[in-house]
């Protein structure tokens, strides 16, 4: 067989595994957005299971870096989100949101105040206590709007 012949069916061979792998990996990985068939979902709801008091979600995979972490959910709906296991705060001043935030501070990878939106923002290493702490939250501030945002959609420009 030419060199020619052998080195275009080795390109091809890598090009076909290259695509098995890609396939595979977006087969186990599903998009924001996406909704889950009934036997994805029956699996989904073996995993982790993250209550915030409102909602329900179920931990898909996690991923990003120590300092940008986020976790894949899926809901009760069968959608499938994102969440940078943030924590938001609003309607509530900083300063007395400060007071509260004390027995979190050592599971939060950072906190982020904005004293002219009267917002804080928490950012955990994991979803499991970002929603730990919302549902606490709720309770040590219930004047305030304490919410753990997961997204659902993605951006689309026009």
């Amino acid at each position: 067989m030419p060199l020619f012949k052998r080195s275009c069916l080795k390109i091809l061979g890598l090009i076909m595994s290259f695509m098995a792998i890609t396939s595979s990996f977006a087969q186990t990985t599903p998009a924001i957005g996406s909704s889950l068939t009934a036997t994805e979902m029956e699996i989904a709801k073996t995993k982790t299971k993250v209550e915030d008091g409102k909602k329900s979600i179920w931990v898909l995979s996690t991923g990003g870096t120590a300092s940008n972490p986020f976790t894949m959910v899926v809901n009760e709906q069968s959608t499938v989100g994102r969440s940078a296991n943030e924590v938001v705060i609003t309607n509530h001043s900083t300063e007395l949101t400060k007071l509260k935030l004390t027995p979190y501070l050592n599971k939060t990878i950072s906190v982020n105040y904005f004293e002219h939106l009267s917002t804080t923002v928490l950012r955990f290493a994991s979803i499991t206590d970002a929603a730990r702490a919302v549902t606490e939250l709720r309770v040590a501030m219930p004047d305030a709007r304490v919410s753990l945002p997961i997204t659902y959609t993605v951006p689309r420009s026009r």
